[in-house]
């Protein structure tokens, strides 16, 4: 048996470490196998999940560290890819800007030649 502490620390209740696994256990029952929840954590990163569906990934990521920790590193690997991407965008409007007007000219007369 373990005593948890209040907020002025302070010892509380009795908190029972079975208790703990219980709830786990429990958890583990009612959310999906740690297979499914990385295929669904890919889908909610495109678009939105219903409700019962959200609710069971969150259950899941308090009783699964390695799950959590992939959908770290899936918002991780996503934000990488939008900042390179920005950044190539970037790189090719200032290799735009710095063309000549003749050079310019001549690449919009090729375009306009490939659409005809």
């Amino acid at each position: 048996m373990v005593r948890r502490k209040d907020e002025e620390g302070k010892p509380g209740r009795p908190f029972d470490v079975n208790q703990t696994t219980m709830l786990t256990a429990f958890l583990a029952h009612i959310t999906p196998a740690c297979k499914e929840i990385a295929h669904l954590s890919s889908q909610a990163m495109d678009h939105r999940l219903p409700w019962s569906i959200r609710m069971k990934l969150r259950l899941h990521y308090w009783i699964c560290d390695a799950c959590l920790r992939y959908r770290r590193q899936l918002i991780m690997v996503r934000e990488a890819m939008r900042r390179k991407s920005n950044l190539e965008e970037r790189t090719v409007a200032q290799s735009a800007s710095s063309l000549s007007d003749e050079a310019k000219a001549k690449l919009r007369r090729a375009l306009k030649t490939r659409q005809d």
